[in-house]
């Protein structure tokens, strides 16, 4: 009688989770060899429970099972691959965190773009998918891929930049800056006649040109002027453009679409050149570049989890000091700013991440 094989349900989903893990992890040795080194660490750190695969309830053993330990076994696969990217079972011939810095100077080099102090796991995340797109399995061979095909920077830089929006994107954020708008800028009792908003990190110009249609729609006769401006040139000048697809304009009702777009034919939208007229676009490095003046509302939403935390403290204070008195931050959804930010901005709406600048005296 032929003895039934037993295995361990664990080491299925353990070397899954390896896989889709280091699947886009290129600053690692992802050999085989180091796979097997990271399962073993995983399953020894597991309590083991065999089962006939050939049970009639085997999947939804193994399903009710890993549900059980999921949590567990996602900390334990993350310190294994922790554990062997410091400690190879076998000698590294490559350098690939010297290859990626390589990469990043490379790239100031030759586009002017610093991404040194941005979060690097994030930039790595990033760039490895064009390193998918070619087939690619170490930074140094990206290197050479850049420099036969400069054309690639422009895909790169799509990558890095996140130039991917919508108009009215998160429509309860939209409806806050609406009230601020209204009750606090817009308003005839506001003592400025001209109002400064600037969009940083407007991408392709989704969200300058919502701002422009929210304003038009509100207070059409206020003197209103609008900057957007972005790292990536690329990007600056598509949003000049104002043309887009039906996803991009997912968030906009019939009413406006016809108002404020015209159709170009073959499923783009074109922003109507009395919109285009209020929005002002610039190329601008909030590293580097000097920031405006006098502004009563910025917008920089999904830019501040892709820097350092010491970037951040930097670029906050920067727009602290170019907010008017009482001018508003907005940023996304999902960031928060630093606890000592909040002693230069006051929060105004914290689920929408909308602040205001504080009244503090020399602040630096």
């Amino acid at each position: 009688m032929a003895i039934k094989k037993q295995v361990n349900i664990f080491e299925e989903v353990v070397k899954d989770l390896i896989d889709r893990t280091i699947n886009l992890r290129f600053d690692i040795c992802r050999c085989e060899v180091c796979r097997k080194k990271m399962k073993e660490i995983v399953l020894s750190k597991l309590p083991v429970f065999f089962v006939d695969p050939q049970h009639f309830y085997y999947r939804e053993i193994v399903k009710k099972v890993n549900d059980i330990y999921f949590k567990r076994i996602v900390e334990e696969t993350t310190h294994a691959i922790s554990y062997v990217a410091h400690y190879p079972p076998h000698k590294i011939g490559e350098d690939r965190e010297g290859g990626f810095d390589q990469l990043l100077e490379r790239i100031y080099q030759d586009r002017g773009l610093d991404f040194s102090r941005y979060h690097r796991s994030i930039l790595k995340r990033r760039v490895a998918l064009r390193l998918r797109a070619h087939n690619l399995n170490s930074y140094t061979e990206y290197l050479s891929v850049l420099a036969k095909n400069p054309e690639e920077y422009d895909r790169l830089f799509d990558v890095l930049t996140i130039n991917v929006s919508e108009f009215f994107r998160d429509l309860s954020v939209w409806d806050a800056i609406k009230k601020i708008l209204k009750v606090h800028l817009l308003d005839s009792s506001y003592k400025e006649s001209r109002i400064k908003i600037w969009s940083a990190g407007c991408a392709k110009g989704e969200e300058a040109y919502s701002l422009a249609i929210l304003i038009e729609e509100i207070a059409s006769r206020k003197h209103v002027e609008i900057y957007a401006t972005d790292i990536d040139a690329a990007s600056i000048s598509e949003a000049k453009k104002g043309e887009y697809d039906p996803p991009r304009l997912k968030n906009v009702s019939d009413i406006l679409l016809k108002k404020y777009f015209d159709y170009r034919g073959g499923g783009k939208y074109i922003v109507k050149d009395f919109i285009k007229r209020k929005v002002f676009f610039k190329r601008l490095d909030l590293i580097n570049d000097r920031f405006f003046s006098s502004v009563d509302l910025i917008l920089c939403r999904n830019v501040f989890i892709y820097f350092t935390k010491p970037l951040q403290e930097t670029i906050l204070n920067k727009f602290y000091s170019a907010l008017k008195e009482n001018g508003y931050l907005v940023i996304g959804k999902t960031e928060t700013i630093l606890y000592e930010a909040k002693l230069i901005l006051r929060e105004i709406d914290i689920e929408n991440r909308i602040y205001q600048k504080r009244l503090i005296q020399n602040i630096r």
